[in-house]
């Protein structure tokens, strides 16, 4: 089954509401510290655009990237 532009929107959808920061626990202080994890969501933008790029070759990969939320540049050097 191929993906269809209604699969694109979800799953930039998915990607656009993943976390950018989490929260960890400072064990020596013991408190809870804000960790980001912006990379985490670049890199799954840039794997995920490459699976639907690979799916048809028209996929609009910035158009994805924008809607995802993420960095263009950051997310397709984790991808190509």
């Amino acid at each position: 089954m191929a993906l269809t532009k209604k699969h694109f929107i979800q799953l930039a959808e998915v990607v656009a509401d993943f976390p950018e920061t989490v929260s960890a626990k400072v064990l020596y202080q013991n408190h809870n510290a804000a960790v980001d994890i912006t990379f985490v969501k670049n890199e799954l933008a840039g794997q995920i655009a490459k699976i639907c790029w690979e799916d048809n070759k028209r996929f609009d990969i910035d158009g994805f990237l924008e809607a995802c939320g993420v960095e263009r540049d950051k997310a397709l050097n984790h991808a190509f």
